[in-house]
């Protein structure tokens, strides 16, 4: 029996396809084309659509923001409205809340980026302090682990710009680099 193995049938929306304990438990009309697989994810999907979350709480809070991505345990999990986002490993881009355009790859990656919009960051524990600021790319473990404010900053190699916390326009190439 397909019910019993947490498998549902979303009456609300079309295209929805949700497995997994109270996924997709609030989708209404319009909220179509999202792809739900692990317990609580996508659980406060209403209106939000072309979403796909795998794992448990993968963009657990997500209610209109469509076109997303959160695969790993509560990726993009306080996403609410965030647009384009993509979010790859544990706990990636976590805080996201209304922010468009990241992609996050890596455990921790862009943890705590609330608004930030626009940045890039591959590899565990990069621009992992990230709240607000636009427009960074970080490459390597701990690339611009503690930026906090600082925009339009780029790291490549392990630790690049790792202590910078509102520094801007910082180019760093090499590990352990400024």
């Amino acid at each position: 029996n397909i019910a019993t193995k947490g498998i549902t049938s979303v009456t609300l929306g079309s295209g929805n396809f949700v497995a997994g304990s109270t996924a997709g438990d609030s989708i209404a009309s319009g909220g179509n084309y999202n792809t739900l697989v692990g317990d609580d994810a996508g659980t406060a999907i209403t209106t939000g659509g072309y979403n796909t979350a795998l794992g448990y709480q993968a963009l657990l809070t997500n209610n209109t923001g469509t076109h997303n991505t959160g695969l790993g345990y509560a990726a993009l999990n306080f996403n609410t409205t965030g647009q384009y986002n993509t979010a790859v490993g544990l706990q990636s881009l976590y805080r996201n809340t209304t922010a468009s355009n990241n992609t996050a790859v890596g455990n921790g990656s862009l943890l705590n980026n609330t608004t930030g919009a626009n940045n890039v960051s591959v590899g565990e524990g990069a621009l992992t302090a990230n709240t607000t600021a636009s427009n960074n790319t970080a490459v390597g473990l701990s690339a611009l682990r503690n930026n906090t404010t600082g925009a339009e900053n780029t790291a490549v190699g392990r630790s690049g710009l790792y202590s910078n916390t509102t520094g801007a326009n910082n180019i760093a190439v090499g590990s352990y680099a400024l």
